[in-house]
């Protein structure tokens, strides 16, 4: 089972006798999450057609990289430039 994070400012003063104070801030619990983890690819080549990661109500454990298209650029007899969209993959 995966469980959320909870992230919050945690201040804990001490005083005599023991007695504990905590003040949590904003303090969102989530609990325990019921999500499966992503076990998909976290790097994305484009293509000219659409692509869909099944991410919807995952956990996903590191970023997601998209690649870049390559694109180059060359001049062209009429004085303009040509430009070439992709690469050789």
């Amino acid at each position: 089972m995966n469980y959320c994070y909870i992230f919050a400012p945690i201040t804990v003063k001490l005083d005599k006798p023991p007695e504990i104070t905590a003040d949590f801030g904003n303090l969102s619990i989530v609990g325990r999450c019921h999500h499966e983890t992503y076990d998909g690819t976290y790097e994305v080549i484009p293509t000219f057609s659409r692509q869909t990661l099944n991410t919807h109500d995952k956990l996903m454990t590191d970023d997601l990289t998209v690649r870049a298209i390559e694109v180059s650029r060359t001049s062209n007899p009429q004085g303009g430039n040509t430009i070439f969209i992709g690469g050789t993959e």
